[in-house]
């Protein structure tokens, strides 16, 4: 019997031919349907933006291989089928079909765990999106940051901070393309913080950033989530974006420092002191306006060759210099006026010069420097900022001292050298803050657009009127103007005639 049994077996393979050739055509239109199927899968997962898994892609391959086999065996039966077959080729070409059948078969019942999945975001702003243009400053700043990142393993965290549109986002938007491109991080994500910061749209973006989505119901879940998923990644740049004030790291899911050497985080803002004392950024670098060549040359790159017209070019170079070399500014003048003729940019060097807020070029500089007004930190140092607003560009220390202490600015203090040092104090959380220039202790410089924008304030918000130490005052300001203010201060001026009552 044991003889038997195999014999028997391979003439069930010479009994079974023409029904194996009808399975095999029956597991080809199962397989197809399948594949169909599946492809339908597939291209929803492609519409949602998921990356398809290799075994998927590997499936098919299989599959369409099969079929490709199978449909060639039975197109040459179907050739011999015309002729007599004699037992032994019945024989092999029914194990055949057998063996296609129990492949394709096989390859149709193969389930997966998953078809797709969600790949992290790659930092791919196109050069106009990151909005940045090559210029010395900016690239050596650029260079300075990176080699930290690179180099210093022991700082975790750094931070750049500048005035409102001086170009803090375009510089990090290019460091985090090229941090990526060049294979410094593994991954770099950036989230906008902005000054109401909300944590679940911040620890979104970064998820986005990460191909990574939430099952997570509450918020701490989430963060846990998100710090686990952080960790998987060896080096890995977060940029942080617009940062107002406290930032609990811990509450939004980044781990970095010892509970992550590979993650890194860049934080931008317009105040120093949120960057050292709210998020204890180790190293800080100062983002200042573009000086006048800088300020041209990018007029030129971004204004391309309506700026070369020779009708044009000497307004527009006055234009560039008017700009007080905020990107910002120029970007907005170039794209406002490169299709213009000559007579709106003789318009809008007038607006420049005369500081006409309810223009369309100064609106959003405006905007940005009265939302940092908005946030300093104390009533004293508002009061402060609207002080030097109205002292035109006469920066004197024993003035601003004295009109401060007339104002209430230095509390508590008794003698002339506490009195300075309050003023000191004063003067650097406004440098910390961007409001004034980089410079000496001793020595107060402000944009003339910050100046302007500080006396626009006070005139709706604390009007004041103050006069040049030791200058001659050659007319009043209007009536209304004078009754409306809060203080006046004449130091040592030459008054010829007081103001008609």
């Amino acid at each position: 019997s044991n003889v038997t049994l195999p014999v028997i077996r391979e003439f069930t393979y010479v009994l079974m031919y023409n029904q194996n050739l009808i399975n095999l055509e029956t597991q080809i239109q199962k397989l197809q349907r399948e594949e169909k199927e599946m492809r339908h899968s597939v291209e929803a997962a492609k519409r949602n933006g998921e990356e398809i898994e290799d075994t998927v892609h590997d499936w098919f391959l299989r599959g369409q291989a099969a079929i490709q086999e199978a449909q060639d065996f039975l197109h040459g039966e179907d050739k011999e089928r015309v002729g007599c077959l004699d037992v032994y080729s019945r024989y092999t070409k029914s194990q055949r079909a057998k063996t296609l059948v129990d492949l394709i078969s096989e390859i149709k019942n193969e389930t997966f765990d998953r078809i797709s999945y969600r790949c992290a975001l790659k930092c791919n702003f196109s050069s106009s999106a990151r909005g940045y243009v090559d210029l010395e400053s900016r690239t050596e700043m650029l260079n300075e940051i990176m080699n930290v990142l690179k180099e210093d393993s022991n700082v975790h965290m750094i931070g750049l901070y500048g005035m409102a549109g001086v170009g803090k986002t375009a510089l990090v938007k290019e460091l985090a393309w090229r941090a990526e491109n060049d294979g410094v991080f593994d991954l770099v994500v950036m989230a906008n913080v902005t000054n109401s910061p909300d944590m679940g749209m911040i620890r979104a973006e970064i998820a986005d950033g990460l191909g990574l989505r939430f099952d997570e119901l509450t918020e701490v879940g989430r963060a846990s989530r998100l710090r686990q998923r952080i960790r998987q990644e060896m080096k890995i740049l977060v940029i942080l974006d617009d940062v107002w004030g406290k930032l609990s790291l811990t509450e939004v899911g980044v781990p970095f420092g010892d509970d992550h050497k590979g993650c890194k985080v860049l934080a931008t803002s317009r105040d120093l002191n949120v960057l050292t004392a709210n998020l204890g950024a180790k190293k800080v670098y100062r983002l200042e306006v573009l000086s006048e060549d800088e300020s041209w040359s990018l007029f030129e790159k971004k204004g391309g060759d309506v700026v070369k017209d020779l009708s044009i070019q000497p307004v527009a170079m006055k234009v560039a210099k008017s700009s007080a070399g905020l990107p910002l500014l120029i970007i907005n003048l170039v794209e406002a006026l490169k299709n213009k003729d000559l007579y709106a940019w003789n318009d809008a060097l007038e607006q420049l010069t005369n500081f006409d807020f309810d223009g369309c070029f100064y609106s959003k500089v405006h905007s940005a420097i009265e939302l940092s007004y908005d946030h300093l930190e104390s009533q004293e140092l508002k009061t402060f900022f609207l002080l030097l607003g109205s002292m035109g560009n006469a920066y004197n220390i024993k003035d601003m001292l004295v009109f401060g202490w007339c104002l209430g600015l230095h509390k508590h203090v008794d003698t002339l050298a506490d009195g300075r040092n309050s003023l000191y104090k004063l003067i650097d959380n406004l440098r910390d803050a961007c409001f004034l220039l980089e410079g000496e202790r001793d020595s107060v410089a402000v944009l003339e657009v910050v100046s302007n924008v500080a006396a626009s304030i006070g005139s709706k918000v604390k009007p004041f009127f103050t006069a040049e130490r030791n200058a001659e005052l050659k007319e009043w300001p209007r009536k209304d103007v004078l009754k409306n203010c809060h203080h006046i201060f004449l130091d040592w001026c030459l008054i010829n005639e007081l103001p008609e009552r």
